[in-house]
Parts: structure tokens; C-alpha cells; sequence
């Protein structure tokens, strides 16, 4: 470490700030994060792709991991249940019955689709 007397101030190289600036970040980071804590709490992604198609077509495709989970194609559904999957509320549906393991074909989510429809539309007095 070398020091110059200038005046009544003391400067100090720079040699000596690097070094202690370095160590003690590297003693930081490993004091911040350890992984060993984070590999036991891994959840599944799980993403909703909308895509629209010419003449007003409508696909939705479901990934689980990066893996092609399921295809909606919207040429086989009606309306209302393209209408129900292109909002919020759709996509989160999606999520939640692949989240439970339901959405493993377009037939089975056709028919989930249809139940949940039934429960949201309005009852008659």
C-alpha cells in the first residue's frame, strides 16, 4: 500500500481499493444465496400460447415445462367458448386444469369445457 501526502489530504492507490472492493463482494454473494436451500421447491410452469389464425381462426396451445401438453383448436369449439378462452379468466382455467393433470387431451379439455360453461351461464327461474 502506498500512501502521497498532499497537503493535509492522504491519498491511497488504487491497487488497494480494487482488492478490498473485490473480496468482500465475493463474501457477500455467497452469504446472499445458497442453493442448496432452492432445488427442493422446483413448481411446473405452465404456459397458454394464443394464437390467431386467418378467417378468424383461434388455436391455443398448452406447455407444461417447455413440453407441447395440448393443441385447442378453435375451429371445434363454439362461440362462447372461444369467447370464454381468449379472456383472462380462459387462460386461467387452462392453467388450472393443467395444473391438475386433466388437460392431457382436446377431448378431455372439450368436455371440462362444456361442465364449466354449464356451471357459469345463469339459471332460470
Amino acid at each position: 500500500m502506498s500512501t502521497n501526502k498532499i497537503g493535509d489530504f492522504t491519498t491511497i492507490s488504487d491497487d488497494f481499493k480494487a482488492t478490498t472492493n473485490k473480496t468482500s463482494l465475493n463474501k457477500h454473494e455467497h452469504e446472499l444465496f445458497d442453493e442448496t436451500h432452492y432445488k427442493e421447491t422446483i413448481e411446473p410452469v405452465v404456459r397458454v400460447k394464443h394464437l390467431t389464425l386467418p378467417n378468424k381462426g383461434d388455436r391455443w396451445k398448452v406447455f407444461l415445462n417447455d413440453e407441447l401438453v395440448v393443441v385447442v383448436e378453435g375451429i371445434r369449439l363454439n362461440k362462447k367458448e372461444k369467447a370464454f378462452l381468449r379472456g383472462l379468466a380462459g387462460v386461467s382455467w387452462l392453467i388450472a386444469e393443467t395444473k391438475a393433470g386433466r388437460a392431457t387431451s382436446f377431448s378431455a379439455v372439450k368436455v371440462a369445457l362444456k361442465t364449466h360453461m354449464k356451471s357459469l351461464a345463469p339459471k332460470k327461474a
